[in-house]
């Protein structure tokens, strides 16, 4: 994966305010696969005493509050299915290395999650160490609430589960690393008609509700509106053309390039499929870079309607004000990433509404 990600513990902080969200029962069993230093389940031991902790990890691990076992998360999982009330989890996020589990986590109710993330491979893997009606605390690139990649993964969590919280976390969660996570409570049990609760955590680790979202909308694959493109005047649009498709003399799309004082998209070729509608850039309109080195830099587009890599963001049509504000946001303070930096679309709704619709995101 290029880093040794099993060294961004959660830290004893963030593990004791996420644990208390979570109505621990006595003598219950807790699982943490892929538990690392042990913090979320300390914190967990904190909250109720008597609760039955073990902690599963790829490297040899000791921790004070339980039992530990070397092994994979996901193998130890596909031996111990439903088996355990609660499972804890913050697991390593980057590209899996292999498919060596994909045919046997992915089936079921998940085989139409399609995704190369090993995260996901992990979180469906501590779904199935959960007993029906079972617990799972799992923090997540933030992109899988909120990014559009993820959408379909959204939808076949909430319409087999029930997600009862949302956690937004801060950059400094994992200082000094900035790291845009979110925390998810999922009841492995059929969804309920029951509200989502959205909460935020500050840089003091305090979570306060934001808002609740409602079943339909958790279906839909919609966790994170958190802002009315309504009222905000403008809608981000994310490029449809994939990598995959890029050839030597297809039609030509634009792409993120290099990070320059002055930057500009490049220029690749693709195939792209007829009748699909994906967005173009047309002259005036604002062009981000949504991923890579240059994330986050952003430009005016001049020149013919062109598609848009899905690396790309464009902001259609903005009038003077608008355009005036959206070049002004300094969107280097949304990049976040450890294998790759990246901003999202609700990141940036959250800091242009902050600064001129003055709400505090």
């Amino acid at each position: 994966m290029g880093k040794d990600y099993s060294k961004y513990y959660t830290p004893l902080e963030v593990s004791s305010a996420l644990v208390k969200l979570i109505d621990f029962k006595d003598y219950s069993s807790v699982v943490d696969i892929c538990c690392g230093s042990g913090n979320l389940l300390k914190a967990a031991r904190d909250v109720n005493a008597t609760l039955n902790c073990y902690g599963v990890d790829i490297i040899d691990v000791s921790i004070d509050c339980g039992a530990t076992a070397k092994s994979d998360g996901r193998e130890y999982a596909l031996n111990h299915t439903e088996k355990f009330d609660y499972a804890l989890a913050n697991p390593p996020f980057g590209r899996r290395e292999s498919k060596k589990y994909t045919n046997r986590l992915f089936r079921g109710k998940y085989k139409h999650i399609t995704s190369s993330r090993l995260e996901i491979e992990m979180l469906l893997a501590n779904l199935r160490v959960l007993k029906q009606s079972g617990i799972l605390l799992i923090i997540l690139p933030s992109t899988i609430v909120e990014g559009t990649s993820a959408i379909n993964t959204r939808k076949v969590l909430a319409t087999n589960h029930f997600i009862s919280a949302i956690i937004d976390l801060p950059l400094c969660a994992f200082f000094p690393e900035r790291i845009k996570c979110s925390a998810l409570i999922i009841e492995k049990s059929s969804p309920k008609e029951e509200p989502t609760i959205l909460y935020k955590m500050d840089s003091s680790y305090i979570i306060k509700e934001t808002k609740r979202i409602s079943a339909t909308e958790m279906q839909s694959g919609n966790w994170s509106k958190k802002y009315s493109t309504d009222t905000l005047g403008f809608t981000i649009h994310q490029g449809k053309v994939s990598t995959p498709s890029f050839c030597s003399n297809g039609e030509e799309v634009l792409h993120t390039g290099k990070r320059s004082n002055e930057w500009t998209p490049s220029i690749r070729f693709a195939n792209i499929p007829e009748g699909k509608g994906w967005p173009q850039a047309e002259d005036g309109d604002i062009i981000i870079s949504r991923i890579g080195a240059s994330a986050g830099q952003m430009c005016i587009y001049h020149g013919s309607p062109k598609y848009i890599s899905d690396c790309l963001l464009i902001v259609k049509s903005p009038n003077k004000i608008l355009l005036e504000r959206i070049l002004n946001l300094d969107l280097a303070v949304l990049v976040s990433g450890l294998s790759t930096p990246h901003i999202t679309v609700q990141s940036i709704y959250q800091l242009y509404s902050k600064i001129y619709n003055n709400t505090d995101g």
